[in-house]
């Protein structure tokens, strides 16, 4: 069973507050097959997706299933390394064997280039 990493925007308290993160939150959480990339680039440039979960799905739609808290499949799991909103449009999942990146777009999946510049939780 493939395994994923899912990636959340979590804003701080003080970033909130600041207009540009809260366009690029508000760019990420619109996003269009074929056009997530540029949005998904600006978020990582600011450090905004955070590692939240490991998900073992059998794809894409399965994972966001079992990230909405309605798996599917009983082999089908979340573990998660810190809280974490319901999955939704702007998240990002990287298909670990795969080693290929997926943004969720307002309708599927835009396979995206994503380097996210911390793992830790």
């Amino acid at each position: 069973m493939p395994s994923y990493l899912l990636y959340q925007i979590k804003l701080n308290t003080q970033q909130i507050q600041t207009q540009v993160f809260r366009d690029i939150k508000f760019d990420t959480m619109m996003l269009r097959d074929g056009e997530a990339q540029k949005p998904v680039d600006a978020a990582c440039a600011l450090n905004l997706y955070k590692l939240v979960a490991l998900i073992a799905a059998d794809n894409l739609e399965e994972a966001f299933s079992v990230g909405n808290g309605y798996p599917n499949s009983r082999r089908s799991r979340i573990e998660k390394f810190r809280p974490s909103f319901s999955m939704s449009v702007g998240d990002v999942l990287i298909d670990i064997e795969a080693e290929k990146a997926y943004a969720c777009c307002s309708y599927g999946w835009q396979q995206i280039d994503f380097t996210p510049t911390t793992y830790a939780a």
